[in-house]
């Protein structure tokens, strides 16, 4: 079972600050097409999870998470657009750990709470310590120039790769190989050519 419920790609953020910062989406069906909705099916902004801010040509310029503590998604996403990170965004993409609350403008049936479930020290421990890891490891892999420190791997070790050939010159070659194993190396290779 994945730990993503939900995700949106490539959200543009001119949409959401015209709903007084409310994230709102559907789910599309793909057996039948159909248009977006008159009302969104859901609403996103108490997400737990990683985000990416983005420009508008899908350039990722940080990436953060959400759900420690009372800092949600949309919480998140208004505080970008009130530090250094306003203005160098316009689209976000969202990975949720929560299934997304029905919204309150929705035709589906009545508005689900917005507060989030209580739970015991351990389940939120292991939140945060995976928001934690997805976040550490979108950040090394992509590194994003609004990111100014790295990612959090608490007690994790780096490991740097490591060859015996990695800084082989021809005189290191010269001194392995003798003169005429390294003449018959040379010519194989001009004959294959």
């Amino acid at each position: 079972m994945s730990s993503i419920k939900c995700y949106g790609l490539f959200w543009d953020h001119s949409l959401v600050e015209l709903d007084q910062n409310w994230a709102y989406g559907w789910k599309p069906t793909y057996k039948h097409w159909r248009s977006e909705p008159d009302a969104p099916d859901m609403t996103m902004n108490q997400q737990a999870g990683v985000y990416v801010l983005q420009t508008s040509d899908r350039k990722i310029v940080y990436i953060g998470q959400s759900g420690r503590g009372e800092s949600k998604l949309g919480d998140r996403l208004w505080s970008h657009t009130r530090n250094d990170n306003r203005g160098r965004w316009t689209h976000f993409s969202w990975f949720g750990l929560d299934e997304p609350f029905v919204s309150k403008k929705s035709t589906i049936g009545p508005a689900v709470s917005g507060e989030p479930q209580t739970s015991d020290n351990t389940a939120e421990r292991d939140v945060k310590f995976a928001l934690n890891e997805l976040e550490a490891i979108l950040i090394t892999v992509v590194e994003p120039p609004l990111n100014k420190r790295g990612g959090d791997w608490l007690d994790a070790k780096q490991y740097l790769q490591w060859s015996q050939y990695e800084h082989t010159t021809n005189s290191d070659l010269w001194k392995r190989l003798s003169k005429k194993r390294l003449e018959r190396i040379i010519k194989s290779a001009l004959e294959k050519d």
